[in-house]
């Protein structure tokens, strides 16, 4: 079994705004916009940001007013913000909204214990010392008698405000609103059986789902889910299965008696939520593999996660568990340096090195490889022709979103889509199986006929193989699709046809290649354009610096060329090239080739006018 651990580096990773900062940031983008929306209504159709338009112009989502009532007077909120200009004063562009909860728990802890000593002097001192460490939003809330009064139930509260405020940017802002731009290599090589995720998003589904089957799930922190609007904000708050809490930071013999905080821990909030422990099963199904004599390897693979100790209980259970490797990735020498170190907090230094270093090592460390852009790259069609042919597993709308898009592409023939003539093959082939080929056929030929032009090919035009795209039927049959056999065939003709030597000048040896190839070019029958005119006259008058031998061939070639392929549109580049140079050398090759080209043109139009009995009379 494969499993693959992703946490919030993940997300990064795809350049997806996760961190706590880009939560903050929009949250106060929504907070100014909303302001701004309930003083000035008329000024919707002004704001910037294409979510928050939408939500602000979308009234029925009730999406605004959601946020607003989960951001306002909020005391987390408030403490995060104060604590970011803090970082940021630093030059430190980050917080850590776990950290900060753990920090103030801790500090209200010790004051709650203050309060319940009464120990004379020493009581009234600890008592000012703790409320030294609070920082104000927290103060404000203490009652001027002596004790916390509310304070933990309002910051009990408020923290599941701000996990709905959270669990609405995830779901519908990083789920559904956000473009994913990038995929990794690395994680594409990888075909998971089940996906471990300590992040609130379906980012590896949206992603690399396409072709994989039976993929299991669990969320350890909870998923986010459908947007909790606030028709009853108490139900939806019960509803929330988002884990946002702390690591234990009592001694053992202080956890099981002091629980006043216990709701703000982690591993109270995965029980109390039912959050993802699917992993144990998975775990139990290796066991009973190996337990039954089945050989098979398995892989526990960790990306974008810090291995921090406040997740280290799930990573020890899972990498000292028997019969599994982990590789982890890092992304650089100093993220490497940070997991090595909390990794030794998680294990102990003497397994860490025995894991790694030892005669049988179980851990390897792997650096990832860079993302890419996903636009451009073969990732992207081939993912969306998968998605397509299972778009019966999806929701009813996505199958017209999937259509759309292939029917923008085609329409705008976005050649870095296409990528290659073998794509468009195979998205014509798709399409004939769900019966759109012909409404297809003769855009995608002239899409493939342009990216013929893209192709690296040796010394012959690329043909391609039928066979390649031979499936297996419901009857068992096996073989390729009529139509696609066609479509096949018209692209290898058309490349047959097309072929120049520009298709191949980087591969070719000598200059008798060269001009063996741009003669086909000027025998041929079909027009080229001015790009290719100009590309060919400039490489042909550019022999005479190279030991060709021939210049009367070449230019009885260029004069070929310019009366024949490129005959509608030659005269005009070449006063156009005339009127653009400098160059003394341009200008008399230029003006020689005009002056042939008008020659040959002139006893072309005499030969025209001479009797049909003009030989005769000789």
């Amino acid at each position: 079994m494969d499993i693959l651990m992703i946490g919030n580096g993940f997300d990064i990773e795809h350049g997806l705004p996760t961190t706590y900062a880009d939560f903050l940031q929009f949250v106060e983008s929504f907070k100014q916009t909303y302001m701004m929306v309930q003083i000035k209504p008329n000024t919707k159709s002004k704001i910037e940001d294409e979510y928050l338009k939408f939500i602000f112009e979308s009234p029925e989502t009730n999406a605004d007013e959601a946020l607003y009532e989960y951001l306002k007077d909020n005391i987390w909120i408030q403490h995060f913000k104060l604590a970011y200009k803090e970082h940021l004063k630093n030059k430190e562009n980050w917080i850590d909204f776990e950290s900060e909860i753990s920090q103030v728990i801790q500090n209200v802890d010790e004051l709650y214990h203050a309060y319940m000593e009464k120990d004379g002097n020493f009581y009234e001192a600890k008592i000012k010392r703790c409320k030294e460490k609070l920082p104000g939003s927290f103060l404000n809330y203490l009652p001027h008698e002596h004790g916390i009064g509310n304070l933990i139930s309002i910051m009990m509260k408020d923290l599941n405000r701000l996990i709905g405020a959270l669990e609405i940017y995830i779901f519908d802002y990083i789920d559904n609103w956000g473009r994913i731009e990038y995929y990794n290599p690395d994680i594409d090589a990888i075909h998971p059986d089940a996906i471990l995720s300590f992040n609130y998003s379906d980012t590896w589904k949206r992603v690399y789902e396409y072709n994989r089957g039976n993929v299991k799930y669990s969320f350890i922190h909870g998923k986010a889910q459908s947007i909790p609007y606030i028709f009853n904000m108490d139900k939806c708050i019960d509803k929330n299965q988002m884990v946002l809490g702390i690591d234990e930071y009592l001694s053992t013999d202080r956890r099981n008696k002091e629980v006043e905080f216990i709701a703000f821990k982690k591993y109270y909030q995965r029980i109390y939520k039912k959050t993802g422990n699917e992993y144990k099963s998975w775990l139990a199904e290796i066991d009973k593999q190996r337990k039954d004599g089945r050989k098979q390897e398995n892989k526990l693979y960790i990306f974008g996660h810090s291995l921090d100790v406040t997740d280290g209980d799930i990573l020890k259970e899972l990498i000292e568990h028997d019969g599994i490797g982990t590789i982890i990735f890092y992304k650089d020498k100093t993220r490497l340096g940070q997991q090595i170190a909390n990794l030794v907090k998680v294990l102990g230094s003497e397994k860490v090195i025995q894991y790694v270093y030892g005669n049988n090592p179980i851990i390897e460390f792997r650096q990832q490889k860079s993302r890419r852009k996903i636009h451009g790259s073969t990732f992207e069609i081939v993912s969306d022709m998968v998605k397509f042919d299972h778009f019966y597993k999806y929701k009813g709308g996505d199958l017209e979103d999937m259509i759309s898009k292939f029917e923008r592409k085609i329409e705008e023939k976005d050649l870095d889509y296409f990528c290659s003539q073998e794509t468009v093959i195979s998205l014509y082939d798709s399409f004939q199986r769900h019966g759109l080929g012909k409404r297809y056929a003769k855009q995608l030929l002239e899409i493939a006929d342009s990216l013929g032009d893209r192709e690296s090919i040796a010394k012959e035009p690329i043909q391609f193989k039928h066979e390649n795209w031979e499936y297996q039927d419901y009857d068992n049959s096996w073989g390729c699709d009529r139509l696609t056999k066609k479509f096949i065939e018209t692209v290898n003709k058309h490349n047959r046809e097309n072929f120049t030597l520009c298709d191949f000048l980087s591969n070719v040896t000598s200059w008798n290649d060269i001009m063996e190839g741009y003669r086909k070019i000027a025998n041929s029958s079909k027009e080229i354009d001015k790009n290719r005119y100009v590309e060919i006259l400039k490489n042909v008058l550019s022999m005479h610096k190279h030991p060709y031998g021939n210049m009367e061939e070449m230019w009885n070639l260029l004069i070929k060329l310019s009366r024949g392929a490129a005959d509608k549109i030659s005269r005009e580049t070449l006063e156009e090239l005339l009127q653009n140079t400098e160059s003394s050398w341009e200008i008399c090759n230029y003006t020689h080739l005009l002056r042939e080209i008008e020659e040959c043109d002139y006893f072309s139009e005499q030969a025209k006018n001479v009797p049909e009995d003009f030989e005769e009379e000789f």
